[in-house]
């Protein structure tokens, strides 16, 4: 804010401070700024100087604004009156960065507002309608930078390493021009660099200037050399016109010498020809090169360089073939590698990822080195092994499916934008149904709204020491569960040991959920991703159609658009994921201990699992199937977006969240009711025997574990 209140007795010294100390803050930025830059190189000095100039000039043009707008402002002050022609935003309408209109705006509310003057005239009234619009114009900016902040959140996409692409670089596409003689840049040398500067102009046929002596060169027209230019530049690559000047052109010895031979430089002679109806008519050199618009010295290159009337092809530096021993130790490297399949897309890809003991590629090829050096080794370089890693269809991180297919490809022009319109129709209706849903939560008991979602892979152990990157570790797994309402959060917690990822241990943990609600909860509503095994099959259908017949209550399973999935339950991950970032990890109690600690105002409802905590739902036959179709075309199971789980024992199911009526399944898909002594049995007898390769591997790494949790590795099942 510029001015204070015009009765303020303290107001000058206080605009004198607010300007010291707004340049004070504007210099030290300036200075870590300076301090965090890179010093440019020489080739890009010219444009920094440019740069600099042109800051300098709007930081010159800022200033003089702000000493002139102090003036007037202290001059008013005298007079007890507030500036006529200043508005309260007006320097920094464009001066300021988007966040600092936001500051003083929240400022300016907070700040008292001068008190009316006595007399108020109709500039004064101009004066607060032109302050009302230019606050209304911060805000639309807000709005605005949120919107772009919330797009680029959902639709950017992560970086992939760049591949050669030659057909890019500016060198091949001069020389495409060239060889199409169309008009290209000509390299340079300027200041020890070559660069592409020179203009070169596009080959044109150009008059015909041979004398009367010529006969047959008078019997072609222009119309004739026109289309035998145009063949040759438009119709042929570089090769096949080198082949058809060669076709046209006879080396012939010397009829006769007016000089000795040692002294004559003439070797040969040419005789240029045209072709017309697949017969040669001889014409001179001048109507040959001015019609084809090439030079005398380019016919004799090819001519020299021709091998049988065959243009040599160009000699290329030889590439170094690689030692095969070298390729077979990068692949013996990688192939003892611990991997694991993808979390997110087992059905969509064949593509394996290495155990998260690797933070970049760079650590792995350091280590590869390392390993090489130890095993006196010839190593690949750095580029030669990322082919190699490629080749074998490896990856370092688990690909986490946030990206939205359909976004993607709308803005690579491969979806139509009806499709497009249709997805975001979607998204936006899964969006609002949620928010709705959470303000109902807020004021309504007897509602529940949850959301749930499984985390990537843990691993255990997790330590940084060199013997974790060959040998297989034990998998962890938590699903959350995150109250919309109370912000409660329950962790559900197992290793492979004790149970797997099927549908069957993801409805034990939801059904264990709501069987331990309040007994005031009339209806629950959940959302999730549309995980097919996790979220959406006919397992988790039963088991919940059962909880809502034995508690009497209605549960709502809602699903939301894919690529769009962003729940609050991400933000309980990212927040455990911070805190195990360089904290070692020796058995799987550890990872509760670190869940328990993350939240200490409002601590997370952390349950280490065992084995007989799963259920097998699979007796549960109420329905063999959710698919909404029954033949060729209908909507599949990826279509539905919302279930509803009735205690009368039926399911209904919508395929859009601004749907009004539930819809039912066809009759072949639901076979019995749910009873009241339906029993449900465990799913695993005994604890899951793990590999015994993995067995072994959890063996040799004790060495680098305390011994108090070697214990726990050797009571591991195993095969």
């Amino acid at each position: 804010m510029l001015y204070d209140s015009c009765d303020d007795p303290v107001w000058k010294p206080k605009r004198k401070e607010m300007l010291l100390s707004s340049s004070d803050s504007e210099t030290d930025c300036s200075n870590k700024r300076k301090r965090k830059r890179r010093k440019p190189s020489k080739n890009k000095q010219i444009k920094k100087n440019k740069t600099v100039s042109i800051t300098n000039k709007s930081v010159n043009e800022t200033n003089a604004k702000i000493n002139d707008i102090g003036k007037e402002i202290l001059r008013s002050a005298e007079n007890r009156e507030a500036p006529s022609n200043i508005s309260k935003y007006h320097i920094y309408e464009e001066q300021i960065p988007f966040e600092k209109e936001v500051i003083l705006e929240e400022q300016s509310r907070s700040e008292t507002v001068p008190p009316a003057q006595p007399h108020i005239d109709q500039n004064n009234e101009l004066e607060r309608e032109q302050s009302e619009a230019e606050t209304q114009t911060i805000v639309d900016r807000q709005q605005i930078h949120s919107e772009k902040a919330n797009d680029m959140e959902t639709t950017q996409e992560p970086k992939k390493p760049r591949k050669r692409n030659p057909s890019d670089w500016e060198r091949n596409k001069q020389k495409a021009l060239r060889m199409q003689g169309k008009k290209y840049k000509g390299m340079t040398k300027i200041d020890g660099h070559y660069k592409f500067t020179v203009e070169r102009p596009e080959r044109v046929m150009k008059e015909r200037k041979c004398s009367r002596k010529c006969q047959n060169c008078s019997s072609i027209g222009e119309e004739e050399r026109r289309s035998i230019f145009n063949q040759f530049w438009n119709n042929m690559d570089w090769d096949q016109k080198k082949v058809y000047i060669l076709t046209l052109v006879d080396v012939k010895g010397c009829k006769q010498r007016k000089q000795d031979e040692d002294v004559s430089r003439r070797s040969r002679s040419l005789v240029y020809h045209f072709k017309r109806n697949h017969e040669r008519i001889p014409v001179c050199k001048s109507m040959f090169l001015l019609t084809f618009g090439i030079g005398e010295k380019t016919v004799y290159t090819w001519i020299d360089n021709a091998n049988i009337g065959i243009p040599k092809p160009p000699t290329k530096r030889q590439i170094q073939s690689r030692a095969p021993e070298k390729v077979t130790f990068a692949n013996d490297y990688l192939k003892q590698l611990p991997k694991m399949p993808s979390h997110y897309c087992r059905s969509s890809t064949s593509k394996q990822y290495l155990e998260p003991t690797f933070n970049s590629f760079c650590e792995l090829y350091n280590e590869y080195v390392e390993k090489s050096k130890q095993c006196n080794k010839p190593f690949l370089s750095r580029k030669t092994f990322t082919e190699v890693f490629e080749s074998q269809n490896l990856s370092l991180f688990s690909p986490k499916k946030d990206q939205c297919d359909i976004c993607c490809g709308f803005e690579t022009k491969n979806i139509s934008e009806e499709t497009y319109a249709k997805h975001l129709e979607m998204k936006l209706a899964a969006r609002t149904a949620k928010e709705k849903d959470k303000e109902r939560a807020l004021v309504e008991d007897n509602l529940k709204v949850i959301v749930f979602d499984l985390q990537a892979l843990l691993l255990s152990p997790l330590l940084k020491a060199s013997s974790m990157y060959y040998k297989t570790k034990l998998g962890c797994h938590n699903f959350t569960v995150f109250d919309l309402c109370t912000k409660d959060v329950t962790c559900y917690f197992w290793h492979e040991a004790e149970g797997d990822l099927t549908a069957n241990a993801f409805a034990s943990c939801v059904t264990d959920y709501v069987d331990n609600l309040d007994e005031r909860i009339e209806e629950v509503i959940m959302y999730s991703d549309g995980c097919t095994y996790q979220n959406r099959n006919a397992v988790l259908a039963n088991a919940l159609l059962k909880v809502s017949h034995d508690k009497k209550i209605r549960i709502v399973q809602k699903i939301l658009e894919k690529g769009h999935t962003q729940m609050e339950v991400d933000s309980v991950h990212s927040v455990i994921e911070r805190k195990l970032h360089n904290k070692p990890i020796y058995s799987p109690q550890n990872y509760v201990d670190i869940m328990k600690a993350c939240r200490p105002s409002k601590p997370y409802t952390v349950r280490y699992l065992t084995h007989d905590f799963f259920k097998d739902f699979t007796s549960l036959n109420y329905y063999q199937s959710i698919r909404p179709g029954s033949k060729a075309g209908d909507p599949t199971v990826t279509d539905l977006r919302v279930l509803r789980y009735l205690p009368d024992g039926t399911i209904g199911y919508k395929l859009h969240h601004d749907g009004d009526e539930f819809l039912e399944f066809p009759r072949r898909a639901k076979l019995r009711s749910p009873a009241d002594d339906d029993a449900v049995g465990s799913l695993y007898q005994q604890r899951i025997e793990i590999k015994a390769v993995k067995y072994a591997h959890l063996q040799e790494l004790k060495r680098v574990i305390p011994g108090d949790y070697h214990p726990f590795y050797d009571s591991l099942p195993h095969t």
